[in-house]
């Protein structure tokens, strides 16, 4: 738990310390914003439809929600065109639903995810060892 020192490993005191805090503040509203961010993709609707409507696919909240031919183009096409048409469209809802979803992370986030990695360059920001490949520590 951030915030609680033990008696074996007291916190670091001074710059180091206020810098973990305002990086662990900057993330606090980083994932808040990406928080919002999924909360908007799960809740919109995403539509694609073939040429003159023939074909209308629909999406929302990562899921095909429906699937709605014209009836008159359905008698007849064939069946390579339905599925076709239902793949292509299926598969353009899904990029336009999680567009930007696998950007990457805020710097915030990307920092702190880098230094969880890495616990010899954490004990360094913090203070309580030398920094790796200083030739100071072990």
């Amino acid at each position: 738990m951030i915030g609680r020192a033990s008696a074996a490993a007291p916190l670091p005191e001074g710059d180091a310390l206020r810098q973990l805090m305002g990086l662990l503040e900057v993330v606090e509203h980083e994932l808040d914003g990406l928080s919002e961010s999924l909360e908007r993709r799960l809740r919109d609707e995403v539509e694609a439809s073939a040429p003159g409507g023939s074909v209308v696919v629909r999406g929302s909240a990562g899921l095909i929600t429906e699937v709605r031919f014209e009836p008159r183009w359905a008698e007849r096409a064939g069946t390579q065109e339905i599925a076709h048409w239902v793949l292509q469209l299926t598969r353009e809802v899904h990029q336009r639903m999680w567009s930007d979803g696998g950007q990457d992370l805020p710097g915030g986030l990307n920092e702190l995810r880098s230094l969880m990695a890495d616990p010899a360059r954490l004990l360094a920001r913090l203070g309580l060892a030398a920094e790796p490949g200083d030739g100071q520590g072990s």
